[in-house]
Formats: C-alpha cells, sequence, structure tokens
C-alpha cells in the first residue's frame, strides 16, 4: 500500500499550469507552488477535492480568472495566498466566511 502525501511542500515545477492530478490526492492539507511561474486557472470544485486542505499558496506566479467559489466550502482551510497572480474578483462567500 502506498501513503498518500499529507503536505506537497515548496517545489519547483518551473512553468506550465497545475497537475490536476494533484487535485486528486484528496489527503493533502498543505499546498505551497510559490514562484513557479504557473499559469491558468483553478479547478471549479477543487475545495471538494481537496477536503482536508488547510494551507493553499500560490504566491507569485500567472494565474487567471475567477477565483472559484468552492473555496469557500474549503471548511478546514486557514491560509489561503493569491497574491501577485491575476485572479479577477473575490466571489461573495469570501465575504461571509470572513465575517461570520
Amino acid at each position: 500500500m502506498v501513503a498518500c502525501p499529507k503536505i506537497l511542500p515548496y517545489f519547483m515545477l518551473n512553468t506550465g499550469e497545475i497537475p490536476f492530478s494533484l487535485f486528486n490526492i484528496s489527503s493533502l492539507r498543505e499546498i505551497n507552488l510559490d514562484g513557479n511561474n504557473l499559469n491558468g486557472t483553478l479547478p471549479d470544485e477543487m475545495c471538494h477535492q481537496l477536503p482536508q486542505l488547510e494551507i493553499f499558496t500560490l504566491l507569485g506566479n500567472h494565474f487567471e480568472g475567477a477565483i472559484p467559489r468552492s473555496v469557500g466550502n474549503c471548511t478546514l482551510l486557514q491560509t489561503l495566498t493569491l497574491q501577485d497572480n491575476f485572479f479577477s474578483g473575490i466571489p461573495s462567500v469570501f465575504y461571509l466566511n470572513i465575517f461570520l
């Protein structure tokens, strides 16, 4: 039996999009993809596939598009770092979770 990782620490992917197979590792608690020159968008159902996610950081990449509304469903998420990308808008669900 292969143990599933709980933490995907900072590492270099160099460029391109996040491998979507990453979102199939449901045991992940931490993802750090800072400064990898990654681009593309985040999958709409990201948090449904990563129910244990506590830390998700994408600082200094080239992501674009909308931040998925499903991020509001990451009930264990404590740290979300998205600055220095090209995301558009903040889902209203963030305001509900932040101020309630």
